[in-house]
Parts: C-alpha cells; structure tokens; sequence
C-alpha cells in the first residue's frame, strides 16, 4: 500500500507514526508514575480505623468515615430520583413518542447537557436549590444537582439500550395480543436491563467524583456575656480570625461584640448562628446532640465542634454544668476561670474534662481549630 508514495512521504510518515507511539508511551508512563506515587505514598496509610473514624482534632484521629456514609447517601438519594425520571425518559423517547422533531429537539438538549463540566451544574445548583428555593446545603441539595447532572447520561445509554432490541420481539408480543406497557415491561426493559446497569455505574462514578466534603469544617460555641474590660476584645479578634470554613454557635451578650462584623455565610448558612441569651444555651445542646445523631457517633467529642465561652456573671456556671452533663472535654474559658473554683475542684475539672483557660488568639486557633 505504500509502495506508491515517495520516499519523502513514507519518511514523513515513518516519523509522525513514531511521534503518535512516543507520545501514548509518554502519556501511559505518567499516568503510572501517577497512580503508582498514590498508591506507594497512600496503602501504608489506610487502615480499618481511618476508614472508620472521624476527624478529630481532640483526639488525634483522621478518620474518614463521614466522607464516605455522605457520598453514600448522595448516591443513594440521586438514583432513588434520576433513574425513574432517566429510564421513564427514555422509554417515551424511544417506544412512545412519534413527533421527530420533538424528539430531535429533546436528543441535542440532552447530548448538550451532557459536555457541561460538572462545575457549572454545581453552581446552578447552589444558585437554585441551596438559595432560591431555600433548601440551604444539604443532601437534598447536592442529590437534586446530581440528578440533573446524571440525567442525560441515563436518558442517553437506556435509549441506545432499548433500540438494540430486535423489533421482531415487539411485533410477536403485539400479534399474540400484548399491549404497549406489556411488552415494555416484560420484554423490552429486561432485554436492555444490561444497558440501563450501565448508565448507573457511569453515573454513580459522576456522582462520586463531583460529591465534595467539608464546606463546614468546625462549629465553634462561644457563649457566656460580654464586659467592659478590654480584655474582652479577645473574643472579637478570635472571631475575626476564625477560617472561612468554621461556624459560630453563639447564646448570651458575648456576642454582640462579633455580631456587627461581616462574617458571611457558607452556602447560605450564617457563620453566625445565634440561640438567644445565656438561658437558651439549651438550644445549642440539642444542636450538638442531633449533630451526634446524624453523624451516628457514640462520643459527643467526636462532633466537629470546639468550645470558647466567654465567663462574665457567675449565673454561667448553669451553662458550664449542662455541658460537662453532656459529657464534653477540652472546654476553653475566658478571660479568666470562675472564681468560686476551689483548687480540688479545679484540679478534677482539668483533670477529668479538660477545662482550660484561654490563650492568645493565635495559640488557641492552632489549638481548638488546628490553623
């Protein structure tokens, strides 16, 4: 076949064939060096207990177990709603529906969809489900823009799925008398059910890929009231330091001093979030014990949140007890400890639940939220 080209053609095609097969090497060589460097720098690291912990910052843990329970119940939800609407989809377009144009018009919609890079549906997402219609960032949230984004993927593979069935099975099923919805769902959708299974895998891996961890990294509780003295100032300044990716859970006069500075919100969530005066100190109590639930913990520690309550008046010693009630270790408290504390019982709060007072605002930041 290539005796018929001159010598500088073949020459030249000699030498592009060489570049095509030096640059696939190349490519596979990096790819290995890639998934290689992962795999040497990260097996050593895996073990039963990062896969079934928590992080915590408290105990010294890495674990990385809610990560995986959430990607878990994203995907769960987003197939519960993108394969009826997916497969339903499909099953119109392909045996119900017979205006062509409608259907092309449907086809490239879908094939267009499917080339938008997963960001932009993220940010249409927050935009419309977190904002507009106020369901905030939660799993409902990130399930729905899933479905959207998975959508044309299942709509696309369980059509082609369904033409590869022979026309010959629907005509016999119709000349023995089934109907339409009979023959698809005795015949046509067990035939492709090969196709649709498919589409689910290349969508659970869209899913998996695009889910993302860790908006909220720490809630912080900062309660008790507010005084005159300037040392009081700490509390501001630790606030206004606190990283983006932390949220204030916040009861008495304290925070008045950080209320007026513009924390902004994650995901349309006030990093400020406020339960009222000292006496409703009950209502972050019951955050912190649904966020226990949720999260399926045995040990309240083991929650995302820190503690740095402000002590002013001595009625806080109420707030102070409800906590340990609880069981919760490591609290911090400012600017001074109470003064009612007789060395002893000083000694079996440090020493059975971590009581401590506060540093500067640097210290207690690497401390409490490991900045």
């Amino acid at each position: 076949m290539h005796a018929d080209l001159s010598p500088a053609r073949r020459a030249w095609n000699r030498f592009f064939t060489a570049a095509v097969w030096a640059a696939a090497i190349l490519v596979m060589v990096l790819v290995a060096g890639i998934i290689g460097m992962v795999l040497v720098r990260g097996i050593p690291h895996i073990s039963w207990k990062f896969l079934t912990t928590t992080a915590s910052v408290l105990k010294g843990t890495d674990g990385i177990l809610p990560a995986i329970l959430n990607t878990l119940y994203v995907i769960l939800l987003t197939l519960l709603i993108v394969l009826p609407l997916g497969v339903g989809a499909a099953v119109y377009l392909t045996e119900y529906a017979s205006n062509r144009r409608l259907i092309a018009v449907i086809e490239f919609t879908n094939e267009t969809l499917a080339g938008i890079p997963s960001i932009i549906y993220g940010l249409v997402g927050m935009l419309v489900f977190a904002q507009t219609l106020g369901f905030q960032t939660c799993l409902l949230s990130g399930s729905l823009t899933l479905v959207i984004m998975n959508l044309p993927t299942i709509i696309r593979t369980t059509q082609e799925s369904l033409k590869t069935v022979p026309q010959g099975y629907r005509e016999g099923a119709l000349g023995l008398g089934a109907g339409k919805w009979h023959i698809i769902r005795t015949i046509v959708l067990p035939c492709s059910v090969d196709g649709i299974v498919t589409g689910c895998i290349l969508a659970v891996g869209r899913i998996v890929g695009a889910v993302k961890s860790g908006a909220i990294r720490k809630f912080v509780v900062m309660g008790g009231c507010d005084g005159r003295a300037r040392s009081r100032e700490y509390y501001t300044e630790f606030a206004r330091a606190l990283p983006r990716d932390t949220v204030i859970l916040t009861a008495g006069c304290a925070k008045y001093k950080y209320n007026k500075l513009a924390l902004g919100d994650i995901g349309g969530i006030p990093r400020v979030l406020d339960a009222g005066q000292c006496n409703d100190s009950y209502s972050l109590a019951l955050i912190a014990l649904k966020l226990q639930e949720v999260f399926g913990l045995d040990d309240i520690n083991d929650l995302p949140i820190v503690y740095n309550i402000a002590w002013y008046e001595q009625k806080a010693v109420i707030v102070l007890l409800a906590l340990l009630s609880l069981g919760i270790h490591n609290i911090h408290l400012g600017p001074t400890l109470p003064a009612f504390l007789s060395p002893n019982v000083t000694k079996v709060l440090v020493e059975q639940f971590g009581i401590a007072e506060i540093g500067s605002v640097e210290e207690d930041l690497r401390l409490l939220i490991g900045e």
